[in-house]
């Protein structure tokens, strides 16, 4: 059996070599690096933004807690699926929605910016509720009294976020955007699902 094996042969380093000089490592790596930072970056602030909505106390919350993390549990095919019909240049409703004011035209796959930009748009609208759950969760361990303290020495809301909030959520955040920042740099799946079956 071995013999219908051909004989291996050392390489060494050379085939990192021959990747680390390849443009198109350093084109793609910086494209990767790109997709991570921005989707990161609108996760955290969407994230803290949402959480600080649904931690505040109205009717219904329990629901729109429910809503709010419903993105995060569909399946990534299901959700390219879903963003391909609804952007669809012939029949999809946000096509149809440019139309009638005037946008006619727009295909988002047409070019590497716009398609760059819907699937940072889809992978933020996946991924959000994880920071929302996670900011939400460290928003319900700060003391009420806290809050109540910084109103009677005067604080207004951005105090309030600045000296109270943020403290109170800092270590879940560097957590979350340690572990966003890995899962979005590696992420191929919604890439993948989006671009090629645009072709």
């Amino acid at each position: 059996m071995n013999s219908f094996v051909a004989p291996g042969k050392w390489t060494g380093l050379a085939n990192y070599q021959r990747v680390l000089a390849s443009p198109e490592f350093w084109r793609d790596l910086g494209t990767g690096t790109c997709y991570a930072l921005s989707t990161v970056a609108l996760q955290v602030a969407l994230g803290i933004g949402s959480a600080l909505i649904l931690h505040t106390p109205i009717r219904g919350q329990a629901l729109f807690r429910a809503i709010a993390i419903l993105p995060y549990i569909l399946p990534t095919v299901v959700v390219a699926i879903i963003f391909q019909w609804m952007l669809d240049g012939n029949v999809g409703i946000v096509t149809h929605w440019l139309k009638s004011i005037g946008a006619n035209g727009f295909v988002w796959s047409d070019s590497t910016l716009s398609a760059f930009a819907t699937v940072v748009g889809v992978s933020v609208w996946m991924w959000t509720p994880f920071v929302t759950i996670c900011v939400l969760a460290a928003l319900q361990t700060i003391p009420e009294e806290l809050y109540a303290a910084a109103r009677v020495d005067g604080a207004g809301p951005l105090q309030s976020f600045r000296h109270v909030t943020f403290p109170g959520i800092r270590e879940v955040l560097i957590v979350v955007i340690l572990l966003r920042g890995i899962w979005m740099f590696n992420k191929f799946d919604v890439i993948w699902l989006m671009t090629q079956a645009a072709r």
